[in-house]
């Protein structure tokens, strides 16, 4: 009896790894659906990278908005996020620029300008097909992805030292803004992409106007 339960149990390991790895891959999206939805996990800096991740997926049209963090603060993060990479660009992404910026140079009001007029057109959009509860969502993936694609832009500046780096990744982002509006709006591709296009011109002429 005792060999015939060695054999059964040498039998079943490769049916026994099997569910391991199964258990473990459940696991992972168990943990990682928790980080995305509650704040507590929210919170820890290391199992932050499952929203970056998240944001990388919705940049390469894997996934969408539906998935991001919905929590009000999250928002504030990624306004601090994105004014800390306001101050990165300023300073280290000179070498496209005609003269290299000081540090009592650096402009915050453009950047903040930029993000309310796309979070204002943003809830407006979301407001006329009475879907106005998905914008923290929405918002969130269109500022997470920005975030995400201006540093890879500033390393690409950085690298290159050219401006035209920067028009792929301008048109990468407005194609990302597209999808992100097209999956939370559920319209079809073309208008989505029509509507982030006019958020994006609005944006950037409030911004170009307050910037001295």
């Amino acid at each position: 009896d005792a060999a015939g339960t060695r054999i059964d149990h040498r039998g079943n390991s490769s049916g026994l790894r099997v569910q391991r790895v199964s258990s473990r891959h459940e696991d992972f999206q168990s943990v990682k659906g928790r980080i995305l939805r509650d704040p507590h996990y929210l919170c820890d800096n290391f199992r932050m990278f499952a929203v970056v991740q998240l944001f990388w997926n919705i940049a390469v049209f894997r996934d969408g908005p539906e998935n991001a963090p919905s929590h009000p603060y999250f928002i504030v993060l990624l306004i601090a996020l994105q004014t800390v990479l306001a101050v990165v660009t300023q300073l280290f992404a000179p070498a496209v620029m005609s003269e290299s910026p000081g540090v009592n140079e650096i402009q915050l009001l453009p950047t903040y300008v930029a993000l309310a007029v796309t979070a204002f057109m943003t809830w407006g959009a979301l407001r006329l097909g009475g879907l106005q509860r998905r914008f923290y969502q929405t918002f969130g993936s269109m500022t997470g992805v920005d975030l995400v694609l201006g540093t890879l832009m500033l390393i690409a500046l950085r690298f290159t030292g050219t401006a035209l780096v920067a028009l792929p990744f301008l048109l990468w982002s407005l194609a990302a803004a597209g999808f992100i509006l097209h999956r939370a709006m559920s319209v079809d591709m073309t208008r989505a992409v029509g509507i982030a296009l006019l958020i994006a011109i609005a944006s950037y002429g409030a911004s170009s106007t307050v910037a001295t």
